[in-house]
């Protein structure tokens, strides 16, 4: 009869666990290769796409600010939306740059491009920045040809700051 529960209580167990397992090796999660594609948006999410689009494609946002952008803290990343309805902003932190933050952002900027990375691998990766403003130990470096704005501290990519074409257009003139 020991038996009987011991295997009974094991095949319970591998039923349960076997689906969880199939999940991750079959459908790997969404979160794990994000790209912020400068000029473009996130993965297959475009800027001036909805936010019925976003979360298709992203899933729901854990908070939504009075203003209406998409919060995301245990990826590290907040959408800005423009009038409420397109994406016009993408901004990634690490906890260390903002408290309300759980977790770094896990993906890359423009593929090659990751935070805690140094100013001179970000000039490798995307070029010579048009503008770099230093305070002490903090640097910002600005792309805005690419609607690009990194924030360094100690020589570590701590925040990043993406915009549309339009807004990245604008800030060239």
């Amino acid at each position: 009869m020991k038996s009987l529960r011991r295997y009974g209580f094991l095949l319970l167990f591998a039923v349960l666990l076997i689906p969880l397992v199939l999940q991750f090796v079959f459908f790997p999660s969404k979160h794990q290769d994000l790209t912020i594609n400068p000029l473009k948006g996130l993965n297959s999410v475009s800027f001036g796409d909805s936010r019925e689009t976003i979360e298709a494609l992203i899933g729901p946002p854990q908070l939504t600010t009075s203003a209406g952008a998409l919060v995301y803290p245990d990826l590290g990343m907040v959408l800005y939306m423009r009038n409420r309805s397109a994406l016009s902003a993408i901004e990634v932190f690490t906890p260390e740059s903002n408290p309300s933050v759980r977790a770094s952002f896990p993906g890359t900027i423009g593929g090659v491009i990751r935070l805690q990375c140094s100013l001179s691998a970000a000039t490798k990766a995307i070029g010579e920045p048009r503008s770099v403003a230093k305070d002490d130990e903090d640097v910002t470096a600005e792309w805005p040809q690419l609607g690009l704005t990194l924030h360094f501290l100690d020589d570590r990519l701590l925040q990043a700051y993406a915009t549309d074409a339009a807004a990245g257009a604008a800030a060239v003139q």
